[in-house]
């Protein structure tokens, strides 16, 4: 009898000792299951954040392409203004030739006028 005592307190022991460990590992596995919880948390931030910054990129995208876009106009124009001067002074110094040609031409004309008239009397 004193033999099944003894071994009924071993068995009372091993078993304590067993649920002890249960106790330990379900702890364990609520600690687990809570990390998992927090990383999949983390996960879906991590998933909005990104999807906020593609969204951000495009508008940058979006912007960049404006400005390529204006500055590309803004070029045109230039260009167009630039051949706009251009022209105008091709315009100017062809007037300018031409005033000197008229002017020339009124002086030889004065000179002619004058070489037949000998005395002057017509004057202009």
């Amino acid at each position: 009898m004193e033999k099944n005592k003894k071994d009924v307190e071993e068995g009372n022991a091993n078993i304590v000792e067993i649920i002890e460990f249960i106790n330990s590992l379900l702890k364990n596995i609520n600690q687990l299951q809570q990390k998992s919880v927090q990383a999949l948390d983390q996960m879906k931030k991590q998933k909005t954040i990104k999807e906020d910054m593609n969204h951000k990129a495009k508008v940058v995208q979006n912007k960049s392409d404006q400005i390529e876009l204006a500055m590309t106009e803004q070029e045109s124009a230039i260009a167009d203004v630039v051949m706009s001067i251009e022209n105008f002074n091709n315009m100017l110094q062809k007037n300018t030739e031409s005033t000197n040609n008229l002017r020339d031409n009124a002086q030889d004309l004065k000179m002619l006028t004058e070489s037949l008239h000998g005395d002057g009397d017509i004057k202009v």
